[in-house]
């Protein structure tokens, strides 16, 4: 069992169009921590992230979200498009 599993996320709109870009210059519109999570080895769940029924968009967006449990950290980042 993973424990004290500790999230964080970021979500960054680039706008319209973003075939090179710099996170640092995309625009921070959601951030989300959760602490002491807990999670069975070798299995997956769904990470809610509260966007207080705000619509999203069109145009580029990319998540990052770091994390640490266990005395190791990961980081993961995806952009998408809407």
């Amino acid at each position: 069992m993973v424990q004290n599993l500790n999230l964080s996320s970021k979500i960054y709109y680039h706008g319209e169009v973003a075939e090179i870009y710099d996170i640092e210059n995309g625009k921070i519109i959601n951030e989300m921590t959760k602490s002491n999570l807990k999670m069975a080895p070798n299995s997956n769940f769904n990470l809610e992230i509260n966007w207080d029924n705000e619509p999203f968009k069109s145009g580029i967006y990319v998540i990052e979200i770091e994390g640490d449990a266990d005395g190791e950290s990961f980081n993961w980042s995806k952009e998408f498009k809407i």
